[in-house]
């Protein structure tokens, strides 16, 4: 494609020779990492190129047409995409491109032999003959065969050309019936009066959506479109049945909309109805559109547990509002009805009797883990919300740290509300757990300053080590608001522990507590409104058993951890090993006590407990690394 000064050859010569051997190569190529190459030269002969690009294009379609290589379908998209930089093409190309797609239209089938509607009075087999001309057969006609598909472009590549080529704008006397008769290869018959229940045959999904793109790009008249509307939706294309729609934007093709919207309904697809329904503003026609959707949101709000949401969606609906009661008893959350139904003075007939309603309320309090006391004790619950209790929260965290080398375990987990009741999502709940006493720190109710000093304390005290379940977005929600000076130390994520000592147990906390604990989580108050002050005895019930819980997952998986630690040493010693495991134990607890030296035994139960949970996350980890992962 070069132009040597000095050349015996005309330029011209030289670019008809370099075009042809280039079409020649590519017809021979087979592999795939042959793509690369092939088109890096295909670019450059684009770019030197000075007669008509469009004529090179088509010249190397056609005769890639003709070879029987796998990749020439792939190679010519990539070949258009890459004309596509150098258009426009002269008229010259774009009515030899009209005739090429022309050829291609004329080779499907007519409808006739496209779609089936099933009947049940024959049940004779066919015969050969019968088949191979029958509507049964229907499926294998939708796109060319392979003697087809060497002579005439694929269909991706019809609609390609036409686009890259413009012929919809450049080529208006391109006869539409061959863009109709492709369309009712694919869809059926789609003329006026064509039965809209006839269930066209079975077709790729890339050769319906290229005979729906070409209907909307030529709009040729002689069809019905809510037909097209009602096959899509037997097809469950309903995207597509969105976007045809969504082109029939004459006010006389209302009726085409209003078809979508309808077959929509009928399936019980209401979110989709509703959208329908909203962006072609059709909701005056279809009233009850609006309320099936919304029966259907609150219905999935409900079974995800975003219960305050589907009453705020509810509003002052009382059968919204029932309908919610209603599907949190079958949902097997009676308490939590209950509850609601004496919040909104409603009185829900159940159908069920005094005893009946107490039987399923035990049977839910049996099914989850529950606190081992009331919320209501202030002994072991303690909401902090005052700078008294701020001032006890501190006493029993660094109360019992009197020595360098003391330790003590806190349990963490925070709340936040969730973005559909606020637009930001701060911090509004810390819970800790020191011991068997549950702190519920209230985040709103303290000036910023005064919680900064105290998270900036507690994260960065060594001494202190803090346990959570995927700790770090805690930890974020924290920082976020309060700007830790530093990493946090001694942290402990009971995952890094769990991973180690029981796998398989699951990916929740609620799955952790089942499988160490033997019953889960009831998690229905966990994207509750934890914004809205005074929470809610739920809330503060499901506060405090979070941290509650991660008390009795740091002695359970200590205890595995330690049976398997003492397995493992008397099969050496059995054997007449060095204990290696023993002193891998130790060594990693070693390195532990290295980079946080207040990690060794005290005296005292707290220190003890520290103890614990240092030598469980030093035994646990395979290697060093691990191990300085799970105690910071």
């Amino acid at each position: 494609a070069s132009k040597p000064k000095n050349s015996q050859f005309d330029p011209t010569d030289l670019q008809e020779m370099a075009d042809k051997a280039l079409v020649e190569a590519l017809c021979q190529i087979k592999a795939t990492h042959a793509y690369v190459k092939a088109l890096g030269l295909v670019a450059k002969a684009l770019r030197h190129c000075e007669a008509d690009r469009g004529h090179f294009v088509l010249d190397i379609l056609e005769q890639m047409l003709h070879s029987r290589s796998t990749t020439a379908t792939t190679l010519c998209h990539a070949i258009i995409q890459a004309a596509v930089k150098h258009s426009p093409f002269s008229a010259d190309a774009a009515e030899r491109a009209t005739r090429l797609v022309v050829h291609a239209l004329a080779s499907y089938p007519s409808s006739s032999t496209s779609s089936t509607k099933p009947s049940s009075s024959s049940t004779t087999a066919p015969t050969e003959t019968e088949a191979a001309s029958s509507p049964s057969s229907a499926s294998a006609n939708v796109l060319p065969s392979k003697s087809q598909r060497v002579s005439a472009l694929e269909p991706s590549l019809i609609l390609r050309v036409i686009r890259v080529f413009q012929l919809h704008q450049a080529a208006p006397h391109l006869d539409h019936s061959l863009i109709l008769r492709f369309a009712e290869a694919v869809l059926g018959p789609l003329h006026e009066g064509a039965d809209k229940s006839l269930r066209p045959a079975a077709a790729p999904a890339k050769a319906t959506t290229i005979a729906v793109r070409l209907l909307m790009l030529f709009n040729p008249h002689a069809y019905d479109r809510v037909v097209v509307v009602s096959r899509l939706a037997l097809m469950d294309q309903w995207q597509l049945a969105l976007e045809f729609a969504e082109a029939c934007s004459h006010p006389t093709q209302e009726h085409v909309r209003c078809e979508l919207v309808i077959r929509a309904s009928e399936k019980q697809l209401h979110r989709l109805a509703h959208a329908a329904a909203s962006k072609f503003a059709l909701h005056h026609r279809f009233p009850h559109v609006a309320a099936n959707y919304r029966t259907e949101k609150i219905r999935r709000l409900v079974a995800k547990g975003l219960i305050e949401f589907a009453f705020i969606i509810a509003g002052d609906s009382v059968t919204d509002q029932t309908a919610i009661l209603t599907h949190l008893i079958t949902n097997g959350h009676v308490s939590e009805s209950l509850r609601w139904q004496g919040r909104l003075g409603l009185t829900l007939n159940t159908g069920m009797s005094a005893e009946e309603l107490e039987r399923r309320i035990a049977e839910e309090e049996s099914r989850f883990l529950a606190l081992p006391w009331p919320a209501t004790d202030t002994t072991h619950v303690r909401m902090v919300d005052t700078q008294e209790a701020l001032d006890a929260l501190v006493q029993a965290i660094w109360g019992s740290l009197s020595a360098p080398d003391d330790g003590v375990i806190v349990t963490i987990d925070g709340e936040w509300p969730c973005a559909l009741f606020v637009r930001s999502e701060p911090l509004s709940l810390f819970q800790l757990g020191v011991g068997d006493v549950c702190f519920l720190l209230d985040v709103p109710a303290f000036p910023l300053p005064v919680l900064t000093d105290f998270f900036q304390r507690f994260f960065s005290d060594a001494r202190v080590f803090k346990v959570g379940f995927a700790v770090a977005n805690d930890i974020s929600k924290v920082n976020a608001t309060f700007e830790l000076p530093g990493p946090a130390t001694s942290i402990v994520d009971l995952i890094t522990i769990a991973d180690a000592v029981v796998p398989g147990w699951g990916r929740s906390l609620s799955d952790l507590c089942e499988h160490m604990l033997g019953r889960p989580l009831n998690k229905i108050q966990r994207v509750s409104n934890w914004a809205r002050r005074p929470l809610s005895a739920a809330q503060v019930s499901y506060a405090a058993l979070d941290v509650w819980c991660l008390q009795q997952l740091v002695s359970a998986l200590h205890t595995v951890t330690r049976a398997k630690s003492n397995e493992q040493q008397h099969e050496q010693e059995n054997s007449g090993g060095t204990q290696e495991a023993g002193s891998a134990a130790n060594t990693s607890f070693q390195s532990t006590n290295t980079s946080s030296p207040h990690a060794t035994s005290t005296s005292n139960e707290q220190g003890q407990e520290a103890e614990a949970i240092a030598a469980m996350a030093a035994t646990s980890a395979t290697t060093a690394t691990a191990t300085a992962a799970a105690v910071a």
